[in-house]
């Protein structure tokens, strides 16, 4: 299984978002709900945390069915504003069928289970034959370099430089004149920190932009990833039109109107 850091151009949707996350001792502590974006000075977006959690992943279900999500996990959480486990990515150690993480990423993991621990509570512990599993418990303070980019509503509001992958993922793209492009299926980015034994930041290079979204979370979107045969070819051919728009391309992202602008391709 590989479990290399040092990856260059890479899709963010194939190798980490959905993935499991998983500790230093093999246990799987969740899983990779949404991915943390911030904006650097100049405009260029990077990668720099996964975020894991119910509450991230109500934001990306659509409509009724992400806000009743959303709604359970508030009420089933034990603290009165529950957030999602923000982890940067310089805690992640490996990827490959799943997403390696530091010992004290899987504390702030353990410690973010709120509905999961009412759920074990009060609803498998009665089951007869049931028992607790042995994981291990979270450090009683948080580390250092913990995130705090998450609101009771999601994103912090308050920061206009704070997005997520699941943002983009659902944003139309159309050219300078306005024409409609397609929606983003699938977002490249390369590590920054190659050569270091954890993954760091990764900066955003490059979209995939398509008139179609299935599959696309699947990663059959793109030709990263090789999947059934009969799968492929299906999605292949509802894929078949889509385009490469590298970032340099971008001229600007509306993120409250949910729209990515692209200049005309050069020669």
């Amino acid at each position: 299984m590989d479990h290399s850091v040092t990856q260059a151009d890479t899709s963010v949707v194939i190798r980490l978002l959905d993935h499991q996350l998983v500790g230093p001792e093999g246990w799987l502590i969740g899983k990779v709900d949404d991915l943390l974006l911030r904006t650097d000075d100049g405009g260029r977006l990077h990668v720099i945390a996964v975020i894991s959690g119910p509450g991230a992943l109500a934001r990306r279900y659509p409509g009724l069915l992400g806000q009743w999500w959303g709604a359970v996990w508030r009420r089933f959480s034990a603290p009165p504003t529950p957030r999602p486990a923000v982890v940067p990515l310089t805690e992640v150690t490996g990827l490959g069928s799943d997403v390696r993480v530091t010992q004290a990423a899987r504390d702030v993991l353990l410690d973010s289970f709120g509905l999961e621990n009412w759920l074990r509570d009060h609803v498998v512990s009665r089951i007869p034959g049931a028992r607790g599993d042995a994981r291990p418990e979270p450090a009683t303070e948080p580390p250092a370099w913990a995130l705090d980019e998450w609101s009771a509503e999601g994103v912090d509001p308050r920061r206009d430089d704070v997005h997520t992958v699941g943002d983009l993922l659902q944003m139309s793209v159309a050219d300078e004149h306005g024409r409609p492009l397609g929606r983003v299926t699938d977002v490249q980015a390369s590590t920054t920190d190659a050569g270091t034994d954890v993954l760091g930041p990764m900066r955003v290079t490059g979209l995939l932009v398509g008139s179609r979204t299935l599959g696309s979370t699947l990663g059959y979107s793109t030709p990263e990833l090789s999947g059934p045969a009969v799968v492929r070819r299906i999605v292949t051919a509802v894929h078949r039109h889509a385009r490469p728009v590298g970032w340099d391309d971008v001229e600007r992202v509306e993120w409250d109107a949910g729209r990515i602008v692209v200049r005309e391709p050069r020669p």
